[in-house]
This record gives structure tokens, sequence and C-alpha cells, in this order.
């Protein structure tokens, strides 16, 4: 596991590498623009049961440096929220309430994390310009993250049935900010695909999150990002 978490750090250095080499030789100058959009975060790994995706926002900034025609490298940097929800269910059958009463239990956790994280991707930008102005465009490269807030919540729904399957008892339990071993930093990689029009532009992202959140666990994050952006100059 510590010789494939080797090999993927390696593989983004020589990623950065390869492209930084390049912006030097490059004539053309930089371009720097602002971007806003949403995240819709889900959760994957083997300690996640059942998980529902949140809106959370994006906003932040890119520079665009010229490599080749229609190559670019274009790093960026986000306050990125990400939130989702985690729900599981608990049955238990037969259970004695006094001399005579049975009843089946089932207990609802449901789990409101949100995240906030300071992201930067390093992007390869690729083209395919219509014409001077309308220029689809396909992305792809690593992101690091580092989280600088968290927050999470649980509330706890109770009920039990009668033999004939009638609600008979209730109760709701709720309780903030409960403490958990997040981890400060994160990273995976990025994929999307979009279109520009002069200076505006519209994307779709996915984030393919390759580190675990939380220690001694597995969960990772799924991000799926809808971006504006805007070229000042």
């Amino acid at each position: 596991m510590k010789t494939l978490k080797v090999f993927k750090v390696s593989f983004f250095c020589v990623f950065i590498i390869a492209l930084t080499s390049n912006i030097h030789a490059s004539s053309s100058k930089p371009t720097f623009g602002v971007s806003l959009g949403f995240n819709m975060t889900d959760m994957s790994g083997d300690d996640v049961k059942s998980s529902s995706s949140e809106i959370g926002f994006a906003l932040g900034g890119f520079a665009n440096y010229k490599i080749a025609e229609n190559l670019s490298f274009q790093p960026e940097f986000y306050l990125s929220f990400k939130n989702c929800n985690i729900e599981e269910d608990f049955f238990y059958n037969d259970i004695y309430y006094g001399p005579s009463s049975v009843y089946d239990v089932r207990i609802t956790n449901e789990v409101d994390i949100k995240l906030t994280y300071l992201e930067v991707p390093l992007l390869a930008k690729f083209e395919f310009p219509v014409n001077n102005n309308l220029k689809p465009f396909v992305i792809a490269g690593p992101y690091f993250a580092i989280k600088i807030g968290d927050s999470v919540d649980s509330s706890i729904h109770s009920s039990a049935f009668d033999q004939n399957g009638n609600e008979v008892l209730s109760s709701d339990e709720s309780e903030d900010d409960i403490d958990v071993d997040f981890t400060s930093t994160e990273w995976g990689l990025i994929f999307g695909a979009g279109c520009s029009f002069d200076k505006y532009s519209l994307q779709l992202r996915y984030n393919y999150g390759m580190s675990d959140i939380a220690d001694d666990s597995d969960v990772k994050l799924e991000v799926i990002s809808v971006l504006f952006s805007y070229s000042m100059f």
C-alpha cells in the first residue's frame, strides 16, 4: 500500500514538472480569471454504507499558461465546501417490553457532514477551437487540498412497532459538533470538460478522491462540480 501511494505521488510530481518545464518557453502572457460554482459531494469506500450528496459552493481563481497552440497549464486556487449526508438503519426484531409486549424496533441514524477545504488543482487544458471565440475543451490533472473547517451533526430517530406493524412509540435525539478525526489534507484527480466563449466558460468536473478523509478508515470523497469562469485579463 505504501509503495502504491509513493507511485501516485511520484506520478503527480512528474506530471507537474513536465508541464511547468514548458511554461517559460511560451512567448504568450498568462491569463487570469475567477470561477464560481457548486459541488455535489458523495463518499465512497469500504467504511461507507450509504451516503447522499448535498450542495456546497466553490469559489476561487486561476491562471492559464499557454504551452502549445491548444494546450495550456492551469493552476487554480479554490475555497471549496464539500457537504454530504450518511444514513444508517438498524432493525431489531422481537424486542420484549414488559411481560407480554413484543415490538420490532427501527433506529435511523442520519449524519450531516460539512467539510471546508482550500483546494489547489494543477490542470492540463486542451482546447478544440471552433472559431476564435468558441472553444470546447477538456481538462485533467491532480488536486491537493487542506482542510480548514469541519462540522458533523447527528440525528437519531427510533420507532417501535407492534406485531400488526403499527408504530406505537417513537423518539428523536440529536447531537451537534461531533468530534471526528478528519485528516488535514486530501488529494486526488480531476477530469472535466467544458466550453468557453470569448472570456466566459462553463464546465463540468469530476473530482476523484484518492486519499482517506478520516484517520483509520476507508472513506474517500467523490465530487461533481459545475463551474462558471470569467477571464479578466
